[in-house]
């Protein structure tokens, strides 16, 4: 997949050297130099979900990353970010097709940089028409209800087999 792709929402604001709605946005494929800041942030914007509260943090952080590991090596990621500085990430999606289905296993977008339509547009980026999402976070039910998906955390599970009708 080539990807270089830019958008632009003009605007004379004070803060368009901060703000990625006032200048443009650069979409590009990941490079190994992402990998750990993916990882981590993937990891971190899961800490809190409901399934893994009671979890000792030492234990959900070694387990837990072991699976992005392992979904990550099968993925493919888009990343978010400044133009002018490509190592200035704002998110990113990573995704996977299985057999012709889309599927993104996450989305992130940093905090200062929501709300902006980001997210939207990595996941259009990997396919207008989405409809399994594996990774959520509590803050992104609503969204997901609004685009028309299904969640299904268990589709990247080893032993886990999608049964349809």
């Amino acid at each position: 997949m080539s990807l270089e792709k830019s958008t632009s929402n003009s605007s004379n604001s004070k803060n368009s050297k901060s703000n990625p709605s006032s200048k443009q946005i650069k979409f590009r494929e990941s490079v190994s130099t992402d990998d750990n800041f993916i990882i981590d942030a993937w990891a971190e914007s899961h800490k809190n979900h409901p399934m893994f509260r009671p979890m000792p943090r030492n234990v959900f952080f070694k387990k837990y990353k072991k699976q992005i590991i392992a979904i990550f090596g099968i993925s493919k990621a888009i990343i978010a970010c400044n133009p002018e500085d490509e190592d200035q990430i704002f998110g990113f999606v990573v995704y996977r097709f299985k057999i012709d289905l889309p599927i993104i296993s996450c989305i992130f977008v940093k905090a200062p940089f929501r709300h902006m339509g980001i997210g939207t547009q990595l996941m259009t980026l990997v396919s207008p028409d989405i409809k399994i999402i594996t990774h959520i976070n509590k803050n992104y039910e609503w969204w997901l209800k609004g685009i028309g998906c299904n969640y299904d955390p268990f589709i990247d599970w080893k032993d886990y087999y999608e049964i349809r009708c």
